[in-house]
């Protein structure tokens, strides 16, 4: 059962990440309004253009601080996953979640003194630890180690399964907020992180490293430089690993695309409500929770009970996996051009009935590209095509930032859910023509024969 223990510190760094995420981002609002329109209800600010787009700066400027930070440790993560444990990955992504959740709640307690500049230098120490993108990297690795390869689709499933139940957060976070107002709010944030952090060093199983690993071979310690230029050697390798094969590359493509939704979902799905319909971080979390429960659905029972269905039946895991991945982004891409086109609040919060299939279409791709290599390298391979989906994101959160600044006051401000769902028809194009079972299948074969041979920095960092 060492592969519970993942999913349970997972849950609990999205958890902390999401409860606060909404109710900052409104925090945020109101400290700029104060400075441009001074002391006017939240309403009021949120319809204000001039305040939507002096927020979606700032909170551009704290994004961008966090994932630049993130991408350059991004070249050695997965090298830091495979040699000194996943557990030591985690509880660093742990203590960036503790440090942010302690700055949120300072700024809830001055929010008239309180520098904003200060918290994007807190987002870059954040970035340098770890960010949930490392603590799932770390979480991926973790359960390929623990579980057969049969059943590593099924647990991948789960941790998404675990992300969208701890993606109660908006709800909890908005109606913590609505009651008790910011400072309860993020008090409670820091309580969520620090019982995930006594988890992390008190209860997580540290078996990480097979004894008969090749990572095991040397023990000698090496140089801060020459561990480095080995990492990142470490993760070009597993690069062009991917790129060897038609299939890999074509899902890799698709994941790097996918990777544009989280930005859009952490900022646009609360700032452009709150101009159109006045949300607050209370109805955004009632649309989160409605989301998600349809997620929790999908991923924990109705893929699980697909694929074992189709296995008990003898057909093919492999293609079943494929036709799941093609539908997941089909019906994620109408979910996106949904968004964009309904007027009222209720068929946005619908929309969500073809959105939330996104929710299986990045598992389905980690399992399937995870075949490439030995589980003692996953940390590597999950490295180097996170570098992907991180570029992605981080240029999603600039593009999409200016866009809405540029549409916010025309009569198209919901461009960026046309950009996105034109951007998500894109990766089904390229899923349909590019991935077949046949590809899929020689990129197991060949991780079979080559078994511990891929890489040759195998020595650890350190003794």
């Amino acid at each position: 059962m060492a592969h519970l223990h993942a999913l349970i510190g997972y849950f609990f760094r999205v958890l902390s990440l999401t409860y606060g995420a909404a109710p900052f981002q409104q925090l945020l609002m109101q400290i700029v309004c104060g400075h441009l329109l001074g002391d006017k209800p939240f309403e009021t600010c949120a319809a204000d253009s001039s305040v939507q787009a002096a927020s979606a700066r700032w909170l551009l400027a704290m994004n961008v601080a966090e994932q630049l930070a993130a991408l350059a440790v991004l070249t050695v993560a997965g090298t830091i996953i495979d040699l000194l444990g996943c557990r030591t990955a985690m509880i660093l992504s742990a203590t960036a979640s503790l440090v942010q959740s302690i700055v949120f709640l300072l700024v809830a307690l001055a929010p008239s003194r309180f520098p904003l500049a200060a918290v994007v230098f807190t987002n870059v120490l954040c970035g340098f630890l770890g960010t949930i993108v490392t603590f799932k990297m770390a979480a991926s690795a973790f359960l390929t180690r623990t579980t057969h390869i049969e059943h590593r689709t099924r647990y991948f499933l789960y941790l998404d399964a675990v992300q969208a139940i701890a993606i109660v957060g908006p709800f909890l976070g908005g109606t913590v907020t609505k009651l008790f107002g910011f400072v309860v709010t993020f008090g409670v944030m820091v309580a969520i992180s620090s019982v995930m952090m006594l988890h992390l060093i008190f209860l997580f199983p540290n078996v990480d490293v097979s004894e008969n690993s090749p990572l095991n071979a040397s023990l000698s310690v090496k140089s801060l430089q020459s561990a480095f230029l080995e990492s990142i050697g470490a993760t070009k390798a597993s690069i062009q690993l991917v790129f060897k094969y038609r299939s890999a590359t074509s899902l890799l493509a698709a994941l790097t695309i996918l990777g544009f939704l989280l930005p859009t979902a952490q900022v646009f799905f609360v700032f452009y409500p709150s101009k159109i319909w006045g949300w607050t971080s209370f109805e955004f979390g009632k649309f989160a929770l409605f989301a998600n429960l349809q997620k929790v659905a999908w991923l924990s029972l109705i893929l699980p009970w697909i694929l074992s269905f189709a296995r008990n039946r003898g057909d093919d895991k492999l293609g079943w996996e494929i036709f799941v991945l093609r539908a997941s982004l089909a019906f994620t891409t109408l979910g996106e051009f949904c968004y964009g086109t309904v007027s009222t609040d209720t068929a946005f919060t619908l929309c969500t009935l073809l959105a939330s299939m996104s929710c299986f279409g990045i598992p389905t791709i980690r399992s399937l590209l995870s075949t490439l290599v030995a589980p003692s390298h996953q940390g590597r391979l999950f490295g180097g095509i996170q570098i992907f989906e991180n570029v992605a994101s981080l240029m999603a959160m600039i593009g999409f930032s200016y866009l809405y600044q540029l549409t916010v006051d025309t009569a198209v401000p919901q461009a960026i859910f046309l950009v996105m769902g034109t951007a998500l028809l894109v990766a089904f194009f390229t899923v349909l023509f590019g991935v077949n079972l046949g590809g899929v299948v020689r990129m197991g074969q060949d991780s079979a024969l080559d078994e511990g041979n891929r890489f040759t920095e195998d020595s650890p960092l350190i003794q």
